[in-house]
């Protein structure tokens, strides 16, 4: 009886609702984390979560990359880094709106955040370069693994670059074996209050 009183409370703390203008909104973000956290709990601890980012250039044809998202917040939306000089890159300076694919295979469920970006501030981003593993670093530094010992921490380098993306539309789907699939779709009003949608 106790489990199942603390599963309800903490069901009822993640589709946390409040009322603006008599509009019941709920927050659609900490479920983004439960469900990511609940993926972690069953995965290799050392392998980021690297999703997707869909961009729209100048020329409107859609390009997918992946990226590696650093946090989500309820306040600050959700920070990841990339390269400079990449065409996501090029494709954001053009056009600001894009789609995050969370997938997350271990526990069969896929998230869709839409939104817009905007360019993260210097101390955040010099901050996310100092908590990457030596092999990340390495990566954007183009050094080999093997000489990551004779590397000192650098200074963040010029072609690494962080955005935040700033959530407007969240979409939950969860894969089912012996029924339909699991959709769920929240929507960001008046950029205060999120609705269900149906």
């Amino acid at each position: 009886m106790r489990k199942e009183l603390i599963s309800l409370l903490f069901i009822l703390i993640l589709f946390f609702t409040r009322s603006i203008d008599g509009v019941d909104c709920v927050q659609p973000i900490p479920r983004v984390n439960e469900w990511m956290r609940r993926e972690k709990s069953r995965r290799d601890l050392s392998l980021p979560f690297v999703t997707t980012l869909s961009t729209v250039g100048l020329d409107q044809r859609p390009y997918t990359y992946p990226i590696e998202v650093i946090n989500i917040t309820q306040k600050n939306g959700i920070f990841f880094f990339t390269k400079n000089g990449t065409q996501t890159v090029e494709n954001l300076n053009s056009n600001s709106f894009v789609t995050l694919n969370i997938y997350l295979p271990k526990t069969g469920k896929q998230i869709f955040i839409s939104g817009k970006i905007k360019s993260a501030s210097s101390k955040v981003i010099e901050s996310a370069w100092k908590k990457l593993s030596r092999r990340t670093q390495s990566t954007f530094l183009d050094v080999k693994i093997s000489d990551r010992g004779k590397t000192p921490n650098l200074s963040v380098p010029t072609i690494f670059c962080g955005y935040q993306l700033i959530p407007d539309q969240v979409f939950f789907h969860t894969n089912a074996t012996d029924k339909a699939p699991e959709k769920e779709q929240f929507k960001l009003e008046n950029n205060s209050c999120w609705l269900h949608c149906p």
